[in-house]
């Protein structure tokens, strides 16, 4: 995870990675950290290499009070088709509190995540 010189925070997974409740708190944490105390920003997150996310990791970044209070927008951009049905079944089951779209290239998602401000 890092904050790029426009202020989107940028998580891209390596290839194979999984996720659980507990990794997911800690890159909300990383996230808080990045932007500062009482900071917000949006998050693009490349789907790439990620396998497996546990229901729980799902939920609370969907859910929770401390990811909603951390990121503006999220936007998952995805590079294949199982990417694409992953995050459309992520954003129709969990319904995400905080505003989120799939999207293939970078140029719309980075628009999409400023056109709040």
């Amino acid at each position: 995870m890092s904050l790029r010189d426009d202020g989107v925070v940028e998580l891209r997974f390596k290839p194979r990675a999984t996720l659980d409740v507990e990794q997911s708190r800690q890159l909300v944490r990383t996230m808080a950290a990045l932007v500062g105390a009482g900071q917000t920003a949006p998050l693009m997150v490349i789907m790439g290499g990620l396998s497996e996310h546990s229901p729980e990791g799902r939920e609370y970044f969907s859910q929770s009070d401390e990811a909603a209070s951390v990121a503006t927008r999220v936007a998952i951009v995805v590079g294949s088709l199982t990417s694409s049905v992953m995050g459309n079944l992520f954003i129709y089951i969990y319904k995400p509190r905080i505003p989120t779209r799939l999207f293939t290239d970078e140029t719309n998602t980075l628009r999409w995540l400023w056109s709040d401000r």
